[in-house]
């Protein structure tokens, strides 16, 4: 079913790179908001040195908003992942 809503071109490119933590998108996260309910931008985004906490305090109390959150955490081998 299709919503009507698009997504920005930068938001599919900055997503790829994101997740391969490529430069200039080797950030902790990003928050996304549907514009004037047809397309889906990029609100704001989190260098690596932020935190969660961070990333909670830029989300609004009354609105909503999609995010990706880089979480670093280690693995019951003890190898660090994210």
């Amino acid at each position: 079913m299709a919503t009507g809503v698009r997504c920005d071109d930068d938001v599919a490119e900055a997503f790829t790179k994101f997740k391969l933590q490529q430069e200039p998108f080797k950030l902790r996260y990003f928050i996304y908001v549907i514009k004037d309910k047809k397309e889906i931008v990029i609100e704001k985004q989190g260098e690596r040195e932020k935190t969660y906490d961070d990333f909670v305090e830029n989300l609004p109390e009354n609105d909503c908003r999609y995010g990706f959150f880089d979480l670093e955490f280690e693995r019951d081998d003890g190898r660090p992942t994210s």
